[in-house]
């Protein structure tokens, strides 16, 4: 997660250049949101399961984790800063900010991912186990193993 807040809070800075067309000088309501930004990524962050790093886990359910927590984050912090009646809350804004850190965090996860199964598949972290028992069980059960294994 910490790779994440340090994107989130590049996104902000990239954004926020983009948009007011000044160095980032930090003005106290910058930081505020800075601030703000990271406690709401990390409670949506925390409150989904973390197995990026799985090795049995599914595409979809990997898609999901991303959805709910972007999603989560993006409706969480914009509820907020509109309640709050945040300075900076301009959607010409916010909406580009929106759509960096989507892109960020997706790129991240996905090139995460990528370099799990490529060390993976040159023997790295790799598991030895013994099947003990009925061989057409051991059978089965190596099989759906080898499936799952496949699905990375």
């Amino acid at each position: 997660m910490g790779c994440e807040l340090v994107m989130l809070n590049i996104a902000l800075g990239i954004t926020y250049y983009a948009y007011w067309k000044t160095a980032l000088l930090v003005p106290p309501h910058y930081k505020r949101l800075m601030l703000l930004m990271t406690l709401v990524y990390t409670l949506c962050s925390i409150q989904q399961e973390r197995n990026i790093h799985s090795r049995f886990i599914r595409h979809d359910e990997l898609l999901k984790n991303l959805l709910t927590t972007l999603g989560g984050f993006t409706f969480l912090s914009a509820l907020v800063l509109w309640v709050f009646r945040w300075p900076l809350l301009n959607w010409k804004y916010m909406v580009p900010f929106y759509l960096c850190i989507w892109l960020f965090i997706s790129l991240y996860r996905w090139g995460v991912r990528q370099a799990i199964k490529l060390y993976r598949k040159r023997g790295g972290n790799s598991m030895r186990i013994a099947f003990v028992g009925d061989v057409s069980l051991a059978q089965a059960l190596y099989m759906r193993m080898k499936e799952a294994e496949t699905g990375l």
